[in-house]
């Protein structure tokens, strides 16, 4: 995610021919930049549990939105592919991160953390 922010926020030429291939302003790329490091902050810091929820979730908003409109615009797959990546990336980086980082609730219902 990190790296996808900063191609997103330099906003370079094949960013932009994608974007707009896809049908979506080009001031869309700074703010999801933004969004992008913003997630990857509270990924990486200790703590905010919470925050690393909708972190995770933004992120994978984001990669399965890029995902869908690839497919809805016939793309091949190797434009199809980077949404793909990412998401499982994100997929395993939320799985498999420690449980210092996960907000977990007993059979109480209560959360731990």
């Amino acid at each position: 995610m990190g790296s996808s922010a900063i191609v997103q926020w330099i906003e370079m030429t094949e960013q932009q021919e994608m974007f707009t291939h896809l049908g979506y302003p080009i001031y869309l790329l700074k703010f999801l930049a933004i969004l992008k490091i913003a997630g990857v902050v509270v990924v990486l810091t200790p703590g905010l549990l919470i925050l690393k929820e909708w972190a995770y979730a933004g992120f994978l908003f984001v990669v399965t939105g890029a995902f869908f409109s690839h497919i809805m615009m016939s793309d091949t797959f190797s434009d199809i592919f980077p949404s793909i990546f990412l998401m499982t990336l994100t997929l395993i980086s939320y799985f498999t991160r420690p449980d210092s980082r996960k907000i977990i609730i007993n059979q109480k219902n209560e959360v731990i953390t």
